[in-house]
């Protein structure tokens, strides 16, 4: 193969294996902020693990109040430390295209019903009825029932806790791959797995035996034959721009 023609096909693939990464759909999402030893905001976005970051709590809002925040030891409420010092850390975070959203309370049917929310995160933890106990049929039945009754330009979430101490429902990671992952991402609303939390993330390494499982698809091509494409119909073209 001459040089030419080499380098071509490889400046070529570098360029395609770059924009078809962007097709790949499902990420996962983390909550930080009500365990001080989970560390700060820019070592969690640093990780490389999540495309998400959840701020919790916003625990008080609407209704004329004004909005409070509680993240446990970090700042807020009775800790003593103003919520301002995480601003760096979230201009940081976003700097990087990990979303950081304010997590509000739950109940908010309603407001899901406008189809106003890019994402929706379900705890299917700490709840009996679709909680993972015996085997994962109460969880799928509760999983299609929400994917029916959200738009599917919303991105939904699969919530499980990180580790068992995280919450009733502790799902294994062998089987949220095995078992939920498969039919969860053949909905066309699905964003990805939502976990609680960073701090028991990072002591059981959840998102690590996960995270090759969450990603709904990915572009599977013949590294050849693409670049035998590639070439012919670039060469066709330079072909024509040179006859010119």
């Amino acid at each position: 193969m001459a040089p030419q023609r080499l380098a071509l096909i490889i400046l070529l693939l570098s360029l395609f294996t770059f924009s078809s990464s962007r097709a790949e759909n499902g990420g996962i999402a983390v909550y930080w902020g009500q365990d001080a030893r989970e560390g700060n905001l820019i070592a969690t976005c640093d990780s490389g693990k999540y495309a998400i970051v959840l701020l919790a709590f916003l625990h008080q809002f609407g209704a004329g109040r004004t909005p409070t925040l509680n993240f446990a030891g970090h700042c807020g409420d009775s800790s003593g430390r103003s919520c301002g010092l995480l601003q760096p850390q979230i201009n940081y975070c976003q700097a990087k295209g990990i979303k950081c959203p304010t997590d509000p309370i739950p109940y908010l049917g309603k407001a899901i019903a406008t189809n106003l929310f890019d994402y929706i995160f379900v705890q299917f933890y700490d709840n009996p009825s679709c909680s993972y106990t015996d085997g994962t049929s109460a969880l799928l039945e509760s999983w299609d029932k929400w994917v029916d009754s959200v738009a599917s330009n919303n991105s939904l979430f699969v919530g499980v806790p990180a580790a068992p101490s995280a919450g009733d429902g502790y799902i294994p990671p062998e089987v949220l791959n095995d078992e939920v992952l498969p039919h969860a991402k053949e909905a066309s609303n699905y964003g990805g797995v939502m976990l609680w939390d960073r701090y028991r993330d990072v002591q059981n390494g959840y998102s690590d035996s996960i995270m090759s499982n969450v990603i709904k698809s990915k572009l599977k091509v013949s590294v050849v034959s693409v670049s035998d494409a590639i070439y012919r119909g670039v060469s066709k073209a330079l072909r024509r721009l040179l006859v010119y």
